[in-house]
């Protein structure tokens, strides 16, 4: 199934895997819609949205995910060997 996310949502799941959150994009999609579901547990039901609601509600509930604070780690050869003396 493809999804057509929003450039902002698809660089956050980005961030949130290579930031350690999740292992794949595909896990973080699924928490964002388990949180989805949570939210909406009582109220008008999913089935009665139009494609283009749900496609907003799963944008904001990415969106809405924590934010990562991962930083970019040289792991080169050269970057973990350097100042052992080869």
């Amino acid at each position: 199934m493809e999804l057509p996310l929003t450039p902002d949502s698809e660089k956050l799941l980005n961030e949130l895997v290579a930031g350690g959150g999740y292992a794949s994009e595909g896990e973080a999609v699924s928490a964002a819609l388990r949180m989805l579901h949570e939210r909406t547990a009582g109220r008008r039901s999913n089935v009665s949205l139009t494609k283009e609601e749900k496609l907003e509600l799963l944008n904001n509930s990415i969106d809405s995910l924590p934010k990562s604070n991962a930083r970019d780690v040289d792991t080169s050869r050269e970057s973990i060997y350097e100042g052992r003396g080869e």
